[in-house]
C-alpha cells in the first residue's frame, strides 16, 4: 500500500488554511492606506522653497520659483498653499490646496 495520499493530505489542509487566513485584496488594499494616512499624521507644518523647471519636447526649459507653506489640521486633513516668486509674468501666482 502506498504512503502518498496519506502524506499529501496534510500539506492541501495546511495550504487550504494558509489561503483562508490571508485577507482578500480589498482588505489588503484598505489596510495599506489607513497605515499610509497614519504615518502622514503629525508632521503639523512646514515651509519650504524650490524651483521647479519644465522642459519640453524640443528641451526648452522653463523655471519657476515657489515658496510652500503646508499646514496639517487635526482631523481635517491638510491646507498648502503654494505662491511663485519668480518669473514677473506669474509672480504672485497660488495655488491652495485643501485636503480631507
Amino acid at each position: 500500500m502506498s504512503r502518498t495520499p496519506l502524506a499529501v493530505g496534510p500539506l492541501l489542509l495546511v495550504a487550504v488554511a494558509a489561503a483562508a487566513a490571508e485577507p482578500s485584496p480589498e482588505a489588503r488594499g484598505l489596510a495599506i492606506a489607513r497605515e499610509a494616512d497614519a504615518r502622514g499624521a503629525g508632521f503639523a507644518d512646514y515651509t519650504a522653497a524650490g524651483e521647479m523647471i519644465l522642459r519640453d519636447r524640443g528641451g526648452a526649459e522653463s523655471r519657476r520659483r515657489f515658496r510652500l507653506q503646508v499646514l496639517e489640521e487635526a482631523g481635517d486633513g491638510d491646507r498648502s498653499l503654494l505662491v511663485f516668486d519668480w518669473p514677473a509674468d506669474i509672480k504672485d501666482t497660488a495655488l491652495l490646496t485643501v485636503a480631507h
